[in-house]
């Protein structure tokens, strides 16, 4: 389910689910250091680089990070992590590829805008 089609109780849950694992990956240096590349990429459209930088902080996030990536990905469709872990790769894929909106889009690029904390 979309977050933008939840009820506000349900989107509550959700963003409380998100929060610990989504900081721990904020506050990742090797994270960080991938995400200025993103804010270097000035003129280009948010969605391309995203595009360009998601690949490289997913792989360096599973390899550092498995568990708080099965919780965001948990939060989003709605299982715990042991679930998660378990899944098909490609029914996890669609899975978060069905949840995942402008309203989510908005939260997880607000947070690595120019002028925040990873202007370092």
């Amino acid at each position: 389910m979309k977050i933008s089609e939840m009820t506000n109780d349900q989107a509550a849950e959700c963003m409380i689910r998100l929060a610990v694992p989504f900081g721990h990956l904020c506050d990742d240096d090797g994270i960080t250091e991938i995400i200025k590349k993103y804010n270097e990429m000035k003129g280009m459209e948010n969605i391309r680089a995203l595009g360009r930088i998601l690949p490289e902080i997913m792989g360096y996030a599973l390899k550092t990070h498995k568990a708080d990536v099965y919780d965001i990905v948990g939060a989003l469709i709605g299982k715990t992590p042991e679930e998660v872990s378990k899944m098909n790769f490609a029914a996890t894929l669609k899975a978060v590829k069905e949840s995942y909106d402008e309203v989510l889009k908005d939260f997880f690029i607000s947070s690595i805008k120019p002028g925040s904390d990873t202007e370092g």
